[in-house]
């Protein structure tokens, strides 16, 4: 019984992966040109966050993770809206 479940972790681990990696790129390559205009100018990320109210935070914290995992997204522009937002 063990061989089964350890066979359908490894079939869900090759299918998940590559699956959740091609949506990511896909979700960049569609929308590329509203992610490059808020994450290219700080005042542009600053406002764009400011615009989640209470949920401000945490939105931001899951922003921070986002910009980790998708590469691409250059990493200083968050930090220093993050710096201007919540000091």
């Amino acid at each position: 019984m063990k061989k089964k479940i350890n066979s359908v972790q490894n079939i869900t681990a090759l299918i998940g992966f590559p699956l959740i990696f091609i949506i990511i790129v896909l979700i960049v390559i569609f929308y590329y040109n509203q992610i490059s205009g808020v994450f290219l100018e700080p005042e542009n990320l600053k406002a764009w966050v400011s615009s989640w109210g209470i949920a401000a935070p945490l939105g931001f914290i899951a922003l921070q993770m986002i910009q980790v995992i998708i590469f691409i997204i250059p990493g200083e522009i968050p930090q220093i809206a993050g710096g201007y937002l919540f000091g």
